[in-house]
């Protein structure tokens, strides 16, 4: 991977395990798991698993498990770069939105509209199902 680039990487870890006492592959974030090992939700050890991350995800991974093998199955890459001075003035003008409704009697439902506009900007909503093998 290049440094001058994002990427998003689906990638499949054989044979994982952490290397530390605190672990932080989240359970829940990965589409396919075999003979995982949890600790409060969080993955400890498994035969192996697929998970969807960034290169900055990647690269703690690799440096705080343990791993048999890994595989990418698909990568996405993007130039790092600043966001577009009109998408960051979007994004301002919904979170001003968004706050003049907030604890305002009568404004709740302006409120909840608002705050579901503001916060689909960070968000990709997608149905996700989970494959347990074990």
């Amino acid at each position: 991977m290049l440094n001058d680039f994002a990427y998003l990487l689906k990638v499949r870890f054989n044979n994982i395990e952490c290397k530390y006492y605190n672990t932080f592959i989240s359970l829940s974030k990965c589409s396919l798991v075999k003979n995982v090992e949890v600790d409060n939700g969080r993955i400890v050890k498994a035969d192996m698993i697929e998970i969807t991350i960034t290169d900055i995800d990647f690269r703690l991974f690799l440096d705080c498990y343990d791993y048999e093998s890994y595989e990418i199955l698909e990568s996405y890459n993007s130039v790092y770069d600043y966001l577009p001075k009109t998408f960051i003035n979007f994004v301002l003008d919904k979170y001003v939105n968004k706050t003049k409704f907030k604890n305002v009697e009568g404004k709740e439902i302006e409120y909840v509209k608002e705050k579901n506009k503001f916060n689909a900007l960070y968000r990709l909503k997608r149905n996700v199902s989970y494959k347990y093998d074990s």
